[in-house]
């Protein structure tokens, strides 16, 4: 029998992936029988995380596709989740599709499914723009001339604008704006952005009319306690940070180094910054050149339920924006980890630009990305409490 509600999450559990926990997160507050369509992709896997979803899920189909974000690869994927649909029990129907971006693939399956089921509810949610890039420029994936011609003849005959693209970025947004019933950005900026550089205006206001707002899910309390951490690096001798995520070009934390390494050594031997990072051997060659590099702990990602648990080890937790001056007007980016962050209890420092969605959050402490003197005056405030 199909559940109520069916979602298309290529980047789902058992592999761990940030966009693939937002949702399980949903699944497990809402604590509804779903049906759910992902795919195999090369991460670790989250077995303890997937358990704890799995009695939530109904009918659970996980398919091997290419991961190769070709176009054909896009096709067989769509192609082969209308299979496993069809060979489920004709008993139920969907009332509800909920559909969630990064991956493009999700939208896509929700407009044909859309197209297909017309009476279906569809939900499907931007966690980030997807046609353009964090550096603003536009993801390009080529479609076939033959489906460029089919997505116009859908357009045609559901009295909708064509626009002349073959790039199916752009259209896993304009077709996701078109059919969907409800749309949720995860903050104004982004969606501002987004409907900034969408070159079909009369559109716009229809878009308006069926979108939300809304930030990543802060998980369940109880999710906070039900694996408890062995992580024993904790010196309580110290003040001891606590940062999780990918040193990026346009986000890392070597402003907070450089605060670290600018104070007098009573203060620097009172700090401890832990990095749970997915390379942390590579990196440790980079801290082993560091002045402060005794003031660093590298440490491997964690599985979902042990991370929540560790967070409250910590005096305080750090997130911080990309970098986006001189890219764009607002930061449109909403760094998912702050979701986990505020449930914690644990003290946040978040180091943002000035508008951006980081900067509207109530934390404890708040620097200024682009102000080095704001994180040494914010780290030597945390430091002296």
């Amino acid at each position: 029998m199909k559940a109520k509600t069916l979602i298309c999450m290529y980047n789902f559990l058992p592999y761990s992936d940030t966009g693939g926990n937002d949702v399980a997160k949903e699944i497990y507050n809402k604590k509804e029988k779903v049906d759910i369509i992902h795919n195999k992709i090369p991460s670790k896997k989250d077995e303890e995380f997937y358990k704890l979803i799995k009695k939530y899920i109904n009918n659970d189909i996980l398919l091997d596709t290419s991961t190769n974000w070709k176009w054909k690869n896009v096709k067989l994927f769509i192609k082969k989740s209308f299979k496993a649909l069809n060979e489920l029990s004709t008993e139920g129907k969907y009332e509800t599709i909920y559909t969630k971006s990064m991956f493009p693939i999700n939208h896509l399956f929700g407009f044909i499914y859309k197209i297909r089921n017309p009476d279906v509810k569809w939900i499907a949610k931007f966690s980030d723009p997807i046609l353009i890039s964090m550096r603003a420029y536009e993801r390009y994936g080529k479609i076939d001339k033959n489906d460029i011609n089919k997505i116009n003849n859908i357009l045609k005959r559901n009295n909708k604008k064509t626009y002349e693209s073959d790039n199916y970025y752009f259209y896993t947004e304009y077709l996701t704006y078109l059919f969907a019933d409800k749309i949720i950005f995860t903050n104004e900026s982004q969606k501002e952005l987004m409907l900034s550089y969408l070159p079909i205006d009369e559109i716009k206001d229809e878009i308006n009319k069926k979108s939300i707002i809304k930030n990543h899910i802060t998980p369940d309390e109880e999710l906070y306690t039900i694996k408890k951490s062995e992580y024993n690096k904790i010196d309580k001798s110290k003040i001891n940070f606590g940062y999780f995520g990918i040193f990026y070009e346009k986000r890392n934390i070597y402003n907070i180094f450089s605060s670290l390494n600018a104070l007098n050594k009573e203060l620097k031997d009172k700090v401890l910054i832990h990095l749970f990072i997915p390379n942390p051997n590579e990196f440790q060659k980079i801290v082993n050149c560091m002045p402060i590099k005794n003031n660093i702990t590298l440490n491997n990602y964690l599985p979902y339920l042990e991370f929540l648990n560790t967070l409250k080890k910590f005096d305080c937790l750090i997130v911080n924006d990309a970098n986006t001056k001189n890219v764009f007007k607002r930061n449109p980016y909403l760094p998912s980890k702050i979701s986990d962050y505020l449930g914690s209890g644990t003290d946040i420092w978040k180091i943002c630009e000035k508008n951006s969605p980081l900067s509207s959050i109530n934390t404890k402490y708040t620097s200024n990305l682009e102000n080095i003197f704001s994180i040494e005056e914010t780290l030597k405030k945390i430091i002296n409490k």
